[in-house]
């Protein structure tokens, strides 16, 4: 049973009842109640209707924010050559408008700028519309200076013009936050109050997850209605879900997470299966995803129980140099090249080396999905989750099978999975 709080924040803010099932947020909410000597939940909930600054605190509590710039940087790599490609090809067009959701302290806008720019676009034709319902987030972002950490991962070579180090900060170029107009809205209560479109590009990352169905697919339709018909709409690595299917496919460009709008997609691009890859970077132990089950250092690898929920650990003997990464590598090829019967036989020879690789199953998984053997499917996910419980990609697309099987319970309960992994994995980093 949700407390009058947690309830008033399904119903006004969209957040996903499933993710305030939590001990703790009760204890933020009554310790609250003290600080603000409120006499009871109601009276805290008419409060949190006047009072946005005291709103947007409790949300913080809730959804663990994370941002850096060039955030995923195939994505970077993928909007340059998008950009570049409409520079060249729309001579007509005289100005680019881009728009970023839930645009927190404006790494990521600030990104997309740089990137225009680069791709040949003349500074003063940029503009990037920012979007958040934090206002204390947004004073960070108009001052345009960042602590070096928040930097990470290391930064495009091109965008030394307009990043440079002064005093131990990260500080934007004038002319770049000249380009930037950030503006304080909620895109999910009030999707009025966002800019109108259409724009070329839109950046929503990592909100998705935190929302009830309908709230879900409200937003969805909103990000439809504010892109382009010929735009790119870029998504977090874990919120490529079963709620785009009828508006977006994906882009066949591994790594960078970006939906097309579907008639567009039947138009410019043959039909092919898109794969969602872990991120090999060459020494396999690199590798976050690696890192949290799959394998590590010590050479032991964390195996769940049998059941899909895999509450209990125990240990089973593996070694990171018994995987043959070129192998890998060449089945994410073949299968990013649609030769699906290359990878599957790749993805089998590497599990005789490497049968505790969550990565390889989630990958064996994904090409049966995409082939519509979803009973194989649910199987190399489940191991994939079984070998590592908190593997995002799996547990998505697990909800995905589910979702195709007709079974909505079990579709509903990876979803949540998937997002209190997210949360798991972006709050140890930012820990």
């Amino acid at each position: 049973m949700l407390s009058r709080v947690k309830q008033w924040l399904v119903e006004h803010a969209g957040l996903d009842p499933e993710l305030l099932q939590r001990d703790w947020l009760d204890r933020v909410i009554q310790r609250r109640l003290e600080q603000l000597e409120v006499p009871s939940e109601d009276n805290y909930c008419r409060l949190l209707e006047r009072d946005p600054a005291e709103r947007d605190r409790i949300i913080r509590e809730v959804s663990v924010g994370e941002t850096c710039f060039f955030r995923y940087p195939v994505s970077y790599d993928l909007l340059v050559q998008h950009l570049r490609r409409l520079r060249e090809t729309s001579g007509r067009r005289s100005a680019l408008r881009m728009l970023s959701v839930a645009c927190a302290t404006g790494e990521e806008p600030y990104s997309m700028a740089i990137s225009a720019v680069q791709a040949g676009w003349p500074v003063p034709a940029v503009t990037v519309d920012a979007v958040d319902r934090n206002a204390d987030t947004l004073a960070v972002a108009r001052q345009g200076r960042y602590s070096l950490h928040r930097s990470r991962p290391q930064l495009p070579a091109w965008t030394a013009p307009w990043l440079r180090v002064e005093n131990d900060q990260l500080c934007v170029a004038l002319p770049i936050q000249a380009e930037v107009n950030f503006h304080c809205a909620d895109a999910v209560a009030a999707p009025e109050s966002v800019p109108a479109g259409p724009y070329a590009i839109v950046f929503c990352r990592n909100l998705l997850i935190y929302l009830h169905d309908e709230a879900r697919r409200r937003l969805v339709d909103n990000l439809a209605h504010w892109l382009e018909p010929e735009g790119l709409l870029f998504v977090g690595h874990a919120e490529q879900l079963e709620s785009w299917r009828s508006m977006f496919r994906m882009v066949p460009h591994p790594g960078a997470f970006a939906l097309r709008p579907a008639d567009a997609a039947s138009k410019n691009a043959p039909a092919q299966p898109v794969i969602r890859l872990p991120s090999w970077r060459g020494q396999m132990g690199s590798d976050r995803s690696y890192r949290r089950g799959t394998g590590r250092a010590s050479g032991a690898c964390q195996i769940g129980d049998a059941t899909a929920e895999g509450r209990v650990a125990r240990q089973a003997p593996t070694d990171v140099s018994l995987i043959d990464v070129s192998l890998i590598e060449r089945a994410r090829m073949a299968a990013d090249q649609g030769r699906l019967e290359t990878a599957l036989t790749d993805i089998q020879a590497a599990l005789q080396s490497s049968p505790f690789s969550a990565d390889l199953y989630q990958l064996l998984g994904s090409i049966q999905l995409s082939q519509g053997r979803l009973p194989e499917a649910r199987d190399a996910l489940r191991r994939a989750v079984y070998l590592n419980p908190d593997h995002e990609e799996s547990l998505l697309q697990l909800a995905i099978v589910y979702q195709r099987l007709g079974d909505d319970a079990h579709a509903a309960r990876y979803r949540k999975r998937a997002a209190r992994a997210h949360q798991r994995e972006v709050g140890g980093a930012e820990r």
